[in-house]
């Protein structure tokens, strides 16, 4: 496999401990490996996160994830009985299962401290279930939202179209940690790519990752404005919960519809607002306390914009509201959330209440 380090790569975790050592396991990581210089120094401030993620040997009987249809999507390589957990709260996790003798009391200290490590997890939940002293125990990451929910809507909407996964290949833009990559993952696609630029969420990515023997995902620390840098073209792009972050809408779509193969979809969730005219609210100084939300379209001011932006059709196939059961303050992320600045009617700044819709691009 080719690598596009640059040569003057080995100067970036030199100063580090055990700089070497993540030298040369970057060079041999699959991921890692393909990343460009900047991508790299942007790890620089985890390099000890980093060292304990490049030597994690921990790997997992199997990952599972029970969502859509009760349907258990699993990657199972060795056939490995299905357990059903019993906690209500963990059953639509993403859970990876680490049968009896296959992890040890070093490991799990290991895993709890890199859970506590990569807080905020915005994303998930996760689940990593284990036998400790022939008991059944559980590590349950409780992320901010709730992304099961919105994996069950993406799942329904694309179930709506009657669109075959198998064998797709697939581009998460802003993909946080990889929750929705790792989910979809299990269901036959043939190869997935998220990008985000933010160096924590692509950690806990890796975390998951390294442990859940998934090997069809790649990560590359890069924004939607970067997707040229792939130099690829997708069958489907997810672009969820981004739009309304972009200062350039339109641009952004322009930038999208440029990485879709040909008869691609984009399958794109965001802000709406609920009004019949091609309208379009503009915040400030922020919506539900968040300064970077700088468009909420109406559905019909979307699909002029998607048609601006060279697409045939746009198409709305769902919306739902947000609520404080979906995105909300746990442990995990040590701040207030959306959920805490919301009511069913209107936002704190007095702003219609978050509904988000689910629109294909063609």
């Amino acid at each position: 496999m080719k690598s596009d380090l640059p040569n003057n790569y080995d100067s970036i975790y030199t100063s580090c401990k055990q700089g070497i050592l993540i030298q040369d396991l970057c060079k041999k990581d699959s991921i890692l490996s393909q990343w460009s210089e900047a991508e790299l120094k942007s790890l620089k401030p985890y390099h000890e996160i980093l060292y304990k993620l490049l030597t994690l040997q921990t790997k997992a009987t199997y990952s599972i994830s029970r969502l859509y249809n009760n349907d258990s999507m699993s990657h199972n390589p060795d056939n490995t009985p299905i357990l059903e957990p019993k906690e209500d709260d963990t059953k639509e996790a993403f859970s990876l299962f680490f049968h009896k003798d296959v992890i040890s009391h070093r490991e799990i200290a290991l895993l709890n401290d890199l859970i506590l490590e990569l807080k905020p997890w915005r994303k998930g939940p996760f689940c990593l279930h284990y036998t400790k002293d022939s008991k059944n125990m559980q590590f349950f990451i409780d992320s901010e939202w709730q992304s099961n929910k919105k994996m069950k809507l993406i799942l329904k909407a694309l179930d709506t179209i009657q669109y075959d996964l198998k064998d797709k290949t697939v581009l998460d833009v802003g993909c946080n940690n990889g929750y929705y990559m790792f989910d979809l993952a299990l269901r036959g696609i043939k190869h997935i790519t998220g990008i985000d630029p933010i160096a924590i969420f692509f950690l806990q990515f890796y975390f998951i990752y390294k442990l859940s023997n998934i090997s069809h995902c790649n990560f590359r620390l890069l924004g939607v404005q970067d997707v040229s840098k792939l130099r690829a073209k997708y069958d489907l792009v997810l672009c969820l919960g981004v739009l309304y972050h972009r200062k350039e809408p339109l641009q952004t779509l322009k930038q999208l519809k440029s990485v879709l193969a040909p008869n691609g979809i984009l399958l794109l969730e965001t802000l709406i607002l609920q009004d019949e005219s091609p309208t379009c609210l503009c915040p400030y100084p922020a919506y539900a306390k968040m300064p970077n939300v700088f468009y909420i379209f109406s559905p019909q001011a979307l699909q002029n914009l998607a048609l601006h932006a060279g697409f045939k059709s746009c198409e709305l196939l769902s919306y739902s509201y947000t609520d404080n059961t979906e995105q909300r303050s746990t442990d995990f992320i040590d701040k207030k959330s959306l959920g805490d600045y919301l009511t069913s009617t209107q936002t704190a700044e007095g702003y219609p209440p978050a509904c988000r819709g689910i629109f294909m691009l063609s």
